[in-house]
């Protein structure tokens, strides 16, 4: 294992930039680079980003990949609905919503992302649902729709 690139100096982080580019696609990168090179994911994502944009500035490409797919501006919110429409809609696991993000917008998330955007589609859900009074219904049609493989009631 290579010593802890944050104090070894340039060689070892560029060595790590590199590679963080080159296997951005392969799942599971940012973890591998942080074992091997003795840091946090977190550095590997700021290394791997600080070395995209160096290369943008250098050959003069206007706008990050990450940034507009298909002509379409891609901001946060698209982010959390793709997530969301993966899990919610087609039973994707985290790791299979953010596949489908990448292959949809052309975006990398990483699995704590999509795990911290459910857990905040949650809260708001559970907020919600505290604010709903639900005593005045007077007549009410289920349905049973499957979520990770489980069922669950739905009425309206």
């Amino acid at each position: 294992m290579a010593p802890s690139i944050t104090n070894c100096g340039t060689p070892y982080q560029v060595e790590l930039a590199v590679e963080a580019l080159f296997r951005e696609d392969e799942p599971g990168t940012a973890v591998r680079l942080a074992q091997v090179y003795g840091v946090s994911r977190q550095w590997v994502y700021s290394v791997k980003n600080a070395a995209s944009e160096a290369l943008r500035k250098q050959f003069g490409a206007s706008t990050p990949r990450a940034q507009v797919a298909h002509g379409v501006e891609v901001d946060r919110a698209r982010i959390e609905r793709a997530v969301l429409t993966a899990i919610m809609d087609a039973g994707a696991s985290e790791r299979g919503a953010q596949v489908i993000v990448r292959a949809s917008l052309d975006v990398d998330v990483s699995l704590g992302e999509v795990h911290a955007i459910i857990r905040k589609a949650q809260e708001r859900a559970r907020c919600f649902n505290e604010r709903v009074r639900l005593d005045s219904i007077a007549h009410v049609a289920l349905d049973e729709v499957f979520s990770g493989g489980e069922p669950v009631f739905g009425g309206v």
